[in-house]
């Protein structure tokens, strides 16, 4: 295990350990990812990431295409084209994105309920996100749940 190698004294001082550790080893990863892409797409990926940091920061805002620009000290148009180029979709589809894989997460991993699940993703009603998590993955949350549980458990 992790602490007991550091010989850490309490899960608490490896939390305090882990958060800069993964913080480091994302920095790393980004950089050696970046040496690899040529620079105008190294830029684009750059403000398009200051863009996501802030939506996922507050997944729950009403973001709008303008809002998400600024974030990455864009014009709109800019968003739009570095976002297709980086992502291959538009700005406020990759938002939608995030949130569905917030939402999966938080079916697989929580026994919040649905309506709990949408106000921290940012949708408006359970409605709204079943739609919107079926349209994106094929299934219910309630299936998307169940089979995660079946999974994860081993039951079929």
């Amino acid at each position: 295990e992790f602490s007991s190698r550091l010989n850490l004294a309490s899960p608490d001082d490896a939390d305090r350990v882990r958060e800069p550790l993964a913080h480091a080893t994302a920095v790393l990863l980004e950089r050696e990812l970046c040496d690899e892409e040529a620079p105008g797409l190294r830029r684009a990926r750059c403000a398009l990431e200051r863009a996501w940091k802030a939506v996922q920061a507050d997944l729950p805002r009403p973001w709008t295409v303008g809002e998400l620009a600024v974030q990455a000290g864009l014009s709109v148009p800019q968003l739009h084209r570095k976002c297709l180029a980086v992502h291959g979709m538009s700005p406020m589809r990759q938002v939608r994105e995030m949130r569905i894989e917030q939402a999966a997460e938080l079916l697989a991993f929580t026994s919040d309920t649905l309506a709990e699940i949408s106000a921290k993703v940012g949708y408006e009603t359970p409605f709204a996100l079943s739609k919107a998590f079926r349209a994106e993955t094929g299934a219910s949350p309630k299936d998307y749940r169940a089979r995660h549980l079946s999974d994860l458990f081993g039951f079929r």
